[in-house]
């Protein structure tokens, strides 16, 4: 009896050690249903950030406003965006982060959005976007705390031929990467359709980061409607499998002794 106990213990031991380090996870989430629409859901359109502002540049062609040249930007909802990654200037091989704006005071120049202008925005009359030739890139958002949902409306332009993907990224405090996966962009006709983004689960994440992993082709990563929910129903929390699978475990063990017994 004295052995079977500690085969037991040993048993259960084992399978916290394997199961516990796969509670704090991530998944993708690819549509609105995924939000609640309580007070803690957060919808950032990019709208009223004029060339010139506060912490913003003027690129050559008038019309767009750079973000952050230096330092992080600080949206009014108190989300920041990465300083410049690449760095910024106004050549044509890197831009952005940038805020087009059809309604903008010097809106002049077409936007290299796929060939379309200023028409291309899926909501209101601005997005945000970041343009690079060859190297890899980011577009990092981070959360004044942990959110549990977090995505975006997303597009740009076609992936590399030579095997480059875009990917949308979940990270914890330290940087860490709960989740990643492989996204690709849609015609623009589609980009309001196209969330795409992350759940976490028990516990919150702290930043969204859509990647470009470079090529030799020019990579554009455009969103709109970044939409963050900081606090879920607790019915929507799931469970992580590996939490389910020990449950299923320690039932079967529980099975298995009482067979024994009789």
């Amino acid at each position: 009896m004295r052995d079977s106990s500690l085969r037991l213990l040993i048993i259960l031991t084992l399978g916290l050690t394997l199961c516990l380090p796969g509670w704090a996870g991530a998944a993708f989430i690819s549509n609105t249903s995924s939000f609640g629409s309580g007070p803690d859901t957060v919808i950032k359109g990019f709208e009223g950030i004029t060339p010139g502002s506060a912490n913003t540049l003027v690129t050559t062609y008038g019309n767009w406003a750079l973000l952050g040249p230096t330092s992080t930007y600080i949206f009014a909802s108190g989300i920041t965006l990465a300083a410049p990654q690449p760095p910024q200037d106004d050549s044509n091989n890197n831009i952005g982060p940038y805020v087009n704006d059809s309604k903008a005071a010097n809106a002049s120049q077409p936007d290299w959005l796929m060939g379309n202008g200023y028409s291309a925005a899926p909501f209101g009359t601005a997005y945000l976007g970041i343009w690079r030739t060859g190297t890899a890139f980011h577009l990092t958002f981070t959360f004044i705390k942990d959110v549990y949902r977090a995505g975006a409306y997303f597009t740009g332009l076609p992936e590399a031929t030579t095997g480059s993907y875009y990917y949308v990224r979940a990270l914890d405090a330290a940087g860490h990467v709960l989740e990643e996966d492989a996204i690709r962009t849609v015609n623009v006709s589609a980009w309001g359709r196209q969330l795409r983004g992350h759940r976490s689960f028990p516990s919150g994440f702290r930043q969204l980061d859509f990647y470009f992993a470079g090529g030799m082709s020019p990579g554009q990563i455009n969103i709109d409607n970044l939409t963050v929910e900081y606090d879920p129903p607790p019915s929507s929390v799931p469970l992580p499998a590996s939490v389910l699978l020990l449950g299923s475990g320690l039932v079967g063990l529980g099975l298995l002794g009482f067979r024994r017994r009789h």
